[in-house]
């Protein structure tokens, strides 16, 4: 007998089958039924926001966790399946979804709401294009809903710091003459 793992399947009651197509002995066949339950597993919730300058459309790199006011903040919310493979460490860990998460998100800046119910994407994220932020810390955190395949959860950004921008003054002079 050969066996197969197959681990694709998303939450919900299946009824399974094996089927044999015969040979020139036996004829073929189909088993009865099993039932199978798919519980939904726990859920983490990525939140990435980027920053970008204005002006140019630069990604502003948050190094030392200060980011200029002014500068437009993207931020991207993926739940994923808690056993999803990780690649990478740190700043460049990429996560490999073991699904596609379905639902809904919410995100709020510490205590304030931005916005609530957002439906995810068919790749399983939310793309927020806020303007700006005001001056001064934030910590943006996301709730996700859950759905069939993946609990509910929350994730957070991470602290951050708006601080006021570099400011420029030109001067030019122009002379007369009479």
């Amino acid at each position: 007998a050969t066996f197969a793992n197959y681990n694709a399947l998303p939450g919900g009651s299946y009824n399974l089958f094996a089927n044999y197509t015969g040979d020139k002995t036996h004829a073929a066949s189909k088993s009865a039924p099993v039932a199978v339950v798919i519980a939904a597993e726990a859920s983490k919730v990525s939140v990435a926001p980027a920053f970008y300058d204005a002006a140019t459309g630069n990604n502003f790199p948050t190094a030392n966790g200060n980011v200029p006011y002014g500068f437009f903040v993207v931020t991207d919310i993926q739940p994923y399946g808690a056993s999803s493979p990780v690649t990478g460490s740190g700043a460049t860990a990429t996560v490999v979804p073991d699904g596609v998460a379905t639902g809904t998100v919410s995100l709020a800046d510490g205590s304030s709401p931005l916005f609530a119910g957002a439906p995810l994407s068919s790749e399983g994220f939310y793309e927020d294009q806020r303007t700006t932020l005001a001056l001064g810390a934030h910590n943006l955190t996301a709730n996700y809903s859950g759905d069939s395949s993946f609990l509910p959860n929350t994730g957070s950004s991470g602290a951050f710091t708006i601080v006021q921008g570099a400011s420029a003054v030109s001067l030019a002079s122009s002379t007369a003459t009479t």
